[in-house]
């Protein structure tokens, strides 16, 4: 009988390993220091800025194509989980998360320069997201965490900070369709 506990270890290696391919991509941050010229000594006051005539003055925009993202809502269908093992909670923490199929993926906002990434997040309230599903944030009497399949709807996707060990994270607006969570296998 395969190992069920593989896939969730797996998923979240693979998507650690992405993580660490794409900050090996930026570029180096130059020190403080190198980027810092003191300023020509002089005693003339700096040149005033035109104002804006009301002709020409513009309002910004009200959202940036980033801040449109994350308050979209998304329907994503795939699968929660909610792992307990220690692994999992050193690198997560006790937190229900997210792994949607390849389709609802593509709806996700994605990471600039980020292609080929495995998108997975893990929902910002996670007390009610459990509830929610049907259980309660404690490990289950047999396994290492639960899993189930489900169509939810999302918003405020929010991308973890670079370089570290962060997930992406958004908050559950509805659940259309859930199945019962099932206990998953420990590792052997």
């Amino acid at each position: 009988m395969p190992n069920v506990r593989f896939v969730p270890i797996l998923t979240l290696a693979l998507g650690m390993l992405a993580g660490c391919a794409e900050r090996s991509a930026e570029p180096a941050m130059t020190p403080a220091a190198d980027r810092t010229t003191p300023a020509p000594a002089t005693s003339d006051p700096p040149p005033a800025l035109p104002s804006p005539s009301p002709a020409t003055a513009t309002t910004p925009p009200a959202t940036t194509p980033a801040a449109a993202d994350a308050a979209a809502q998304n329907r994503v269908q795939g699968r929660y989980s909610y792992l307990t093992d220690e692994m999992s909670l050193d690198m997560i923490g006790p937190r229900v998360c997210f792994h949607p199929d390849a389709a609802s993926a593509k709806t996700l906002p994605q990471r600039d320069g980020a292609t080929g990434r495995m998108v997975w997040f893990c929902f910002e309230d996670s007390e009610a997201v459990a509830r929610t599903l049907g259980f309660e944030l404690k490990p289950p009497a047999d396994g290492c965490g639960l899993e189930g399949q489900a169509s939810v709807t999302v918003t405020g996707y929010r991308f973890g900070a670079p370089n570290s060990d962060e997930t992406d994270s958004a908050r559950l607006v509805s659940v259309e369709r859930a199945e019962p969570p099932k206990p998953v296998r420990c590792a052997q």
